[in-house]
């Protein structure tokens, strides 16, 4: 196991002085089986897409109110998809949501940043709007057909923390935000979006959670009431789940290539963790091709050198 991260300390002490009969649990939220804590590592890239260079006391500050927000979208998504680990798990939504604003008032103070009016004002709006994108994905569920803008946009709300976090960044800091930084965010939200759905399509077509996945194997097929075996040939067989890999992978290029234009940042972090994921998928295609060509050659339909 990899050394203890600085934070992980402080977290435990905010931990016991904030909630002591509920240490444990709420660490778990924050940690999710990492060695560190859960998704800490982003708000360094967001720092550097705001102009902030590498320890900065900005970036510092914010770690942990980083820490407890994604906890808490991840518990609030949890809650959505029946995955609680236990029935009251819920009522852990106000304790994160608490922190994080403990959090932010105390990350203000040290900076020396006196007005939280914008800051909170900021929360509130971004906080708004991921509940009605929570809204949103529970009503396209359940066989409901939709279009590719409306699960974009449930996409975007969900997961806005990541936008939030660089515009606070940003107002922290005394620094404009820039429009593209935050447009290439959203494409990033949206395709690994489209990667987890693709990972989870048989689930959520049991779910009757008709995602752009699973709508376009209904396409495919012609036909919007298959059995599962029928999707399962129809992706695997017809070269359908290839053409939407390739698709990802492309997207994620083009979203890399949009973070190295960018002039007033360091976006090397982002470049580096958006390649990552592109080589990923670069990587399952091939394992695919691969494994074709191997029961091809398996039944002599093809014969490899």
């Amino acid at each position: 196991m990899s050394p203890l991260p600085s934070a992980l300390p402080e977290l435990r002490r905010q931990l016991f002085d904030c909630y002591p009969n509920d240490v444990d649990e709420l660490e778990y939220l924050c940690r999710r089986g990492c060695d560190g804590l859960y998704g800490e590592g982003h708000i360094d890239i967001l720092g550097q897409l705001a102009g902030l260079s590498a320890g900065s006391a900005v970036v510092e500050s914010l770690r942990l109110p980083y820490v407890y927000l994604t906890a808490y979208y991840r518990l609030q998504d949890d809650i959505l998809d029946g995955d609680l680990r236990f029935p009251v798990e819920s009522v852990f939504v106000a304790h994160l949501l608490s922190l994080f604003y403990r959090g932010l008032v105390g990350a203000s103070q040290r900076v020396g940043q006196q007005d939280l009016q914008p800051a909170i004002s900021l929360v509130d709006r971004r906080l708004s709007e991921n509940a009605a994108a929570l809204q949103l994905e529970a009503n396209l569920r359940g066989g409901v057909h939709h279009s590719y803008d409306e699960e974009r946009h449930a996409a975007i709300g969900r997961s806005n923390s990541t936008f939030l976090f660089y515009e606070l960044l940003c107002l922290v800091a005394g620094r404009d935000r820039e429009s593209q930084v935050v447009h290439l965010l959203e494409e990033l939200v949206c395709t690994m979006q489209w990667g987890d759905d693709l990972g989870d399509w048989e689930e959520d077509f049991r779910d009757r959670n008709y995602t752009h996945v699973i709508q376009a194997v209904f396409t495919r097929l012609h036909n919007e009431e298959p059995t599962l075996e029928e999707m399962r040939s129809c992706l695997y067989g017809t070269g359908l789940y290839e053409d939407l890999v390739s698709e990802i992978a492309r997207t994620l290029g083009e979203i890399e290539s949009g973070f190295a234009r960018l002039q007033n940042c360091d976006p090397s972090g982002a470049i580096a963790w958006t390649a990552a994921n592109k080589s990923k998928a670069v990587q399952l295609l091939r394992g695919m091709v691969q494994t074709k060509v191997g029961r091809l050659a398996a039944v002599g339909a093809l014969t490899v050198s």
